[in-house]
C-alpha cells in the first residue's frame, strides 16, 4: 500500500510555497517618488508653501 504522507507533505509544499510568494508581493520595494507627495501634504495642511508664504 502507497504511504499518504506523500499528500501531507505536498499540502505542506504548496502552503509553504503560497506564503513565500504572499511575502514576496508584498514586500516588494516600491518606486521612488520624486518628492512632491511632502509638498502635497504641506499644501494641505495650510503650511507655507516653501518660499516662506503662509497659505490661505
Amino acid at each position: 500500500m502507497v504511504d499518504p504522507m506523500w499528500i501531507l507533505l505536498l499540502e505542506a509544499g504548496v502552503a509553504l510555497s503560497l506564503f513565500i510568494l504572499v511575502i514576496w508581493w508584498t514586500a516588494k520595494p516600491r518606486k521612488k517618488d520624486d518628492g512632491n507627495d511632502v509638498h502635497d501634504a504641506k499644501d494641505v495642511t495650510g503650511e507655507d508653501d516653501g518660499n516662506g508664504d503662509k497659505k490661505e
